[in-house]
């Protein structure tokens, strides 16, 4: 520790006082004598710092590729069975996928990690519509671009003789002050049509129900920065349909992409969601 000190001691001093002390003072505590420095030959040339070329970048490691073939093939009111097509690794071997199901109109996105694997089962909500795709992750934390996305409707039942949501309404549009779109069709039957308003953040509302295919659009709202609107069909068992296209009748402001709540920043590998902060 002595000659830690010492030797950071002398390295301040000014390089003319430093110039006239003796080689036997430069060395006082570190038990031995500091050589001089050799004198630079007069064909020397010195080359200044800035003109040194930089160092080699280093490059980044190779990523996973994504994931493909991304299939749901078991569907229930509460969960999903997913396969794909496994991941080619990169730089590093593949630990692991994340499974990102969202619902549609709202800014939270869940988030679960299962192991290396091709195949997991997720758990949903009855009649809820998920948008679902998955990346792989290495062992050193890298991540893979993300697999085709697939949407998946939940019944609202697993028991019983109608667990077949109907098809998606479509061709949403406003005219004259009214909503149109055109019929769904479903095994047993359609019901009706439920139409909603999404507020851009994190809230759908129930705004009324058809029972034809057209709705008499419903005044702005200023409970959030947007009013769009969109449309589910309804079977007599209860269960709902993929939705149909927004329609946005009152110029609403663009709405920023949907990120990951602050609460899917750690992951787990039990299957458990990422909620909504």
């Amino acid at each position: 520790m002595v000659a830690a000190r010492t030797t950071s001691f002398f390295r301040r001093l000014r390089p003319a006082v430093a110039a006239a002390l003796p080689v036997a003072v430069l060395g006082v505590g570190l038990g031995v004598g500091l050589a001089a420095a050799p004198a630079a030959r007069a064909d020397t040339a010195l080359t200044p710092a800035s003109t040194v070329p930089p160092s080699t970048p280093p490059i980044t490691p190779a990523p996973p590729t994504a994931p493909t073939e991304l299939t749901a093939t078991g569907v229930t009111a509460t969960s999903a069975t997913l396969t794909w097509t496994a991941s080619t690794p990169g730089c590093c071997a593949v630990e692991a996928y994340l499974i990102e199901y969202a619902p549609p109109f709202t800014d939270a996105i869940p988030l679960t990690m299962v192991g290396n694997v091709t195949t997991a089962t997720i758990r949903l909500s009855p009649t809820n519509e998920y948008r679902i795709r998955v990346s792989a992750r290495d062992t050193m934390g890298h991540t893979s671009p993300w697999s085709n996305r697939i949407v998946v409707m939940t019944p609202a039942t697993d028991t019983g003789p109608d667990t077949l949501p109907p098809t998606a309404p479509a061709n949403l549009i406003v005219q004259d002050g009214t909503l149109s779109w055109t019929a769904s069709t479903d095994d047993v039957g359609v019901t009706g049509y439920h139409v909603y308003r999404f507020d851009g953040w994190y809230t759908s509302t129930l705004v009324g129900i058809a029972t034809s295919t057209t709705y008499p659009l419903p005044p702005p709202s200023t409970s959030g920065p947007r009013n769009l609107f969109y449309v589910r069909a309804r079977d007599a068992a209860g269960n709902l349909s993929i939705a149909t296209n927004t329609v946005d009748p009152y110029g609403s402001p663009p709405t920023p992409s949907p990120t990951p709540s602050p609460g899917c920043a750690s992951f787990t590998l039990n299957g458990a969601s990422c909620a909504a902060a």
